[in-house]
C-alpha cells in the first residue's frame, strides 16, 4: 500500500513539475514574441519608407527630413529589439531560450533535440550579423561613440534582418505547436505600416491638389524635368 502511495505521489510530482515548466516556458515565449513583433512591424515601416510606393514622391523623399528622421528612428528600434533577442544575458533572448530547451536546461525535454540543433546551426550562420547589430547598438544607439567612422560603414540588408525575424518566428511557432498544441500568429490586423500607408496616401492627394497649378505651369513652359516622377506623364 505504501509503495503504491509513493508511486502516486511521484506521478503527481512529475505532472506538477511538467505543468510548471510549460507555464514558465509560455510566459517566456510570450515575452519574446512581443519583442519580435515590435521588431517585425518596425522593419516593415522602414522598408516602406525606403522603398515603398514611389508614386508618393511629391514629398521629395530624397530631401525631406521626415523620411530621414523617421527611417532612422525605426531602424534603431529594429536593431535594439533584435539585439535583445540575440544577447544571451538578456532576460528574454532567443539565444537563452534555445539554450534552456537543451538537456539540463530549464525547459529540457519539451522540444526534440534535433530541432534545437537546427536552430543552433541557423543562429551560428547569422553570428556575423548579430555581431554587427551589437556593435551598432553599443557604439551608436545606446551610446554615442566619438570614433564613428567604422560604425558608419556598418550596414544591414533587409534580407538578413528578415532572415533573423523568420528564425525567431519559427522557434516561437514550433514551441506553440509542439508544446502547447496550438498556433501563434504574428500577422496583425491593421498593422502600423498599413495605417502609415493610408495616412501617406491621404497626404499625397492633398499635397498633389495644392501643387496642381504649379505642375500645370511647368508642363506649359517645358519644365517637365522639374516635376515629380509621378507627374511626368
Amino acid at each position: 500500500m505504501n509503495n503504491q502511495s509513493n508511486l502516486l505521489l511521484n506521478d503527481k510530482s512529475d505532472t506538477s513539475e511538467l505543468s510548471s515548466k510549460k507555464a514558465n516556458l509560455k510566459l517566456e515565449v510570450k515575452a519574446i514574441s512581443g519583442i519580435l513583433l515590435q521588431a517585425k512591424e518596425s522593419l516593415k515601416i522602414v522598408e516602406y519608407l525606403v522603398k515603398g510606393n514611389l508614386e508618393l514622391d511629391v514629398y521629395n523623399r530624397g530631401g525631406n527630413d521626415f523620411w530621414r528622421f523617421t527611417t532612422e528612428i525605426y531602424s534603431d528600434h529594429v536593431l535594439l529589439k533584435l539585439n535583445i533577442l540575440f544577447t544571451p544575458k538578456e532576460h528574454f533572448s532567443i539565444a537563452g531560450l534555445v539554450k534552456n530547451l537543451k538537456t539540463d536546461g530549464l525547459f529540457s525535454g519539451l522540444i526534440d533535440i534535433s530541432i534545437i540543433e537546427q536552430w543552433e546551426q541557423q543562429i551560428t550562420k547569422l553570428r556575423s550579423t548579430f555581431k554587427k547589430i551589437k556593435i551598432h547598438r553599443n557604439k551608436r544607439i545606446a551610446h554615442q561613440d566619438r570614433k564613428i567612422s567604422k560604425i558608419a560603414k556598418v550596414s544591414f540588408s533587409f534580407i538578413e534582418l528578415n532572415t533573423i525575424v523568420l528564425l525567431v518566428q519559427d522557434v516561437v511557432q514550433n514551441i506553440y505547436s509542439e508544446v502547447f498544441e496550438s498556433s501563434y500568429r504574428f500577422e496583425t490586423i491593421g498593422s502600423p505600416v498599413e495605417s502609415l500607408e493610408v495616412i501617406m496616401n491621404v497626404l499625397d492627394k492633398e499635397r498633389r491638389a495644392e501643387l496642381a497649378p504649379l505642375f500645370e505651369e511647368c508642363r506649359k513652359n517645358g519644365l517637365n524635368d522639374e516635376l515629380p516622377l509621378s507627374e511626368r506623364m
